[in-house]
This record gives structure tokens, sequence and C-alpha cells, in this order.
């Protein structure tokens, strides 16, 4: 979240994600992080599908607004993804995020496969 004269503000933007089991690490679109404005505190090389990049680091509040589930700090790694910060509708072609375990490992996540809809709870 950036600074703002009386603290941090939240950001609210709706974007589309994908859940990755198999990574260890939550990555957002290079674009989405400059559309945030998120915090950069430092970068690192980290290895995707497509072997190793380098990237930038972000520190991220993750909370669920208006819910009972607890929040808390995270270290979010960016990388260029399909996210189009122009589009007008959301499109499942061009998500903005990969959640890694670093998020699922904090609540129970359950997929419904027939209804396509996720359940997260603490």
């Amino acid at each position: 979240m950036p600074m703002k004269k009386n603290g941090p503000q939240p950001i609210r933007k709706i974007v589309l994600a994908h859940l990755d089991t198999g990574s260890n690490v939550t990555t957002v679109d290079k674009r989405l992080a400059v559309d945030l404005g998120l915090i950069l505190v430092g970068g690192c090389t980290t290895h995707t599908a497509a072997g190793p990049i380098d990237a930038n680091k972000y520190m991220v509040n993750i909370t669920f607004p208006n819910t009972e589930l607890k929040g808390f700090n995270l270290i979010v790694n960016d990388c260029v993804l399909h996210y189009d910060p122009h589009a007008e509708t959301l499109n499942p072609e061009f998500f903005a995020m990969v959640i890694g375990r670093d998020i699922m490992e904090h609540w129970n996540i359950v997929w419904n496969g027939p209804s396509s809809t996720v359940i997260i709870s603490d």
C-alpha cells in the first residue's frame, strides 16, 4: 500500500488471480505493482517454469475486508504476466497474480470444480 499523509490507505482493485499450488511465492504482474504503488523492498532471482528471472520484491498487506479472515504482511515478487491494466472487463486469459503457497498456507482453501468457486476459511 502506498503511504499517504495519514498512513497507509487501502487500495481496492479487482483483478484475476491464478491459484498455483506448485508455486512457493506469490507473484504480481509488474504493471499491477506499479498501478498499486507497492513498496519496493529489494530484488531477487526467482525460478519460474521458463527458468530463472530477476524480480523486484514488494511488501504487501493481505486482507479480505468485511470477513473474519485474519490478514498478514507478505513479500511478493513481480514478473510479466498477462495483465491488461486497460481492459474494461475481466478476462480469464489476463490474470494479474499467481497466488502461491505462501498465501495459501494461512487459510483452508477449497476449490469446487463443478461450480468453479473458491471457499476460503481460517
